[in-house]
């Protein structure tokens, strides 16, 4: 009876403290500590750019873009079109513009510019890829007037507004009719479309720890609202430390946060492949060098940009 009695205790002491340690572990905040610096500003005094600093060291780079005026827009490059590649119809298309910065955007299935991008993807209008992919939960709708929306795909929950009778209409992409019925409304409107992992929501994070995959230097696209309510989207660029998902979107939710900002959406701008991040003239860092990508040297190979315009 004394042995089942210990063996008893011993299993509810190992049960108690696999249990305590959990959630000690789970509860151990990150050990990075973001903070930002927006020393520069150009494009109409509505850019911003400057440091980022993990504990005090500078680390890379934020560039904030205020949306209030629409001045500022967005414009993405899906795909090649017609055999030509994403960086010579951007060269046609920046003619005459006053370009902010571009940057490498979602997920490819490779990068030599012949690689369709991964997940439901449009490209002003044009189909380039009906799939969805079910390990991406983030939607990202680049608007024709420059605009960037960004939905939860898991939530079905997508408001669409029709130009010509302003109807509003809830669209579930999982279901495959109104997914259809989507796209429609994409090639109507010459909305650009593209999936990527969706990492803070509403001021909350999506994801856990122990999915926040492996280090890396991260790049993040953040649409915020400041203490005025004007819409202000950041790009959030760990250049010289990696982290995991996770720790960089954990850390730059707290830093955006202490500054007074609500997160409207954050995603993922993928690194792995072509790490590229370039701005105009009129944006520095705070010691007054460029910001640039780690493989900048390589942006004819891009086989989707992210640009940024000011009109």
């Amino acid at each position: 009876m004394k042995k089942v009695v210990n063996l008893l205790c011993l299993c509810a002491f190992i049960a108690l403290t696999s249990f305590k340690s959990h959630n000690i572990l789970n509860a151990i905040p990150s050990a990075a500590s973001f903070t930002m610096s927006l020393c520069k500003t150009g494009h109409g005094s509505e850019v911003q750019s400057g440091d980022l600093y993990n504990n005090g060291s500078k680390i890379g780079n934020v560039i904030a873009l205020n949306r209030s005026s629409q001045h500022v827009k967005a414009k993405y490059f899906a795909f090649k079109q017609n055999g030509t590649s994403v960086h010579d119809r951007y060269d046609s298309w920046r003619s005459g513009k006053s370009v902010v910065l571009i940057s490498s955007g979602a997920y490819a299935t490779g990068f030599n510019n012949t690689d369709l991008p991964v997940g439901l993807t449009l490209d002003y209008g044009n189909e380039v890829n009906r799939n969805l992919d079910n390990t991406m939960d983030g939607l990202i709708i680049v608007e024709d007037v420059g605009g960037v929306r960004v939905t939860n795909i898991k939530d079905g929950d997508l408001k669409i507004i029709y130009s010509g009778t302003k109807q509003e209409k809830t669209i579930n992409v999982n279901d495959p009719l109104q997914k259809a019925e989507f796209m429609r409304w994409c090639a109507d409107e010459k909305a650009t479309v593209f999936q990527t992992h969706l990492l803070i929501y509403k001021n909350q994070l999506k994801f856990t720890r122990s999915y926040g995959g492996s280090a890396s230097e991260r790049k993040l696209l953040v649409l915020t609202k400041d203490r005025s309510g004007s819409v202000v989207h950041f790009i959030i660029y760990s250049r010289d430390q990696q982290f995991s998902l996770y720790d960089m979107a954990n850390s730059s939710l707290q830093m955006l946060s202490s500054n007074g900002y609500d997160v409207i959406a954050a995603v993922n701008l993928d690194t792995g492949g072509l790490d590229i991040l370039s701005t105009s003239t009129e944006l520095y860092d705070c010691s007054n060098n460029s910001i640039q990508g780690t493989k900048n040297s390589d942006r004819r190979s891009m086989t989707n940009m992210l640009a940024y315009y000011y009109q």
